[in-house]
């Protein structure tokens, strides 16, 4: 029998949360609890995002710690969050921002040369064989069409 949805989850569901600015007023003081929660849900669907985008289990990890030391450090900032039912939004924009950086220093750094390979040397014809070819090809070509009324040259 086929299902519309599956039997079992392979992860479990997420419970979405609404903040206010009771939660990030908490966030902020340092309350442990909102900090954990705070933490592990947003670990949650950071995970999800980033595990689609990278593939490195460490790149994840590093976007998703930068990407917590960045919220930090702007909502400890007087003015940090000006509208704290836009936290979920904030979050995801800064891991955005955070992923581009990511993209940006690892194309940076990966070489398009493979340096522990020695470079082989090149398998054809040169610049030189490849001139002479097309000049004898205009050569046979111009004889064969010379063969043919003008009226009727197929070149």
């Amino acid at each position: 029998m086929l299902y519309s949805f599956p039997l079992r989850s392979a992860e479990p569901a997420l419970q979405f949360h609404c903040f206010d600015a009771g939660y990030v007023e908490r966030l902020c003081a340092g309350d442990s609890p909102t900090q954990e929660h705070f933490v592990g849900y947003f670990s949650a669907l950071l995970q999800i995002k980033l595990r689609s985008r990278l593939r490195s289990p460490q790149a994840i990890e590093d976007v998703r710690q930068e990407t917590f030391a960045r919220v930090f450090a702007v909502l400890r900032k007087d003015g940090g969050l000006r509208q704290p039912e836009r936290l979920g939004a904030f979050v995801n924009t800064v891991c955005n921002h955070v992923l581009f950086e990511q993209y940006r220093a690892s194309s940076r750094s990966e070489s398009l040369d493979d340096d522990d390979r020695p470079e082989l040397p090149a398998v054809g014809a040169n610049a030189l064989d490849i001139v002479l070819l097309r000049a004898k090809s205009r050569t046979r070509s111009g004889r064969f069409c010379s063969n043919y009324p003008p009226a009727t040259v197929p070149c």
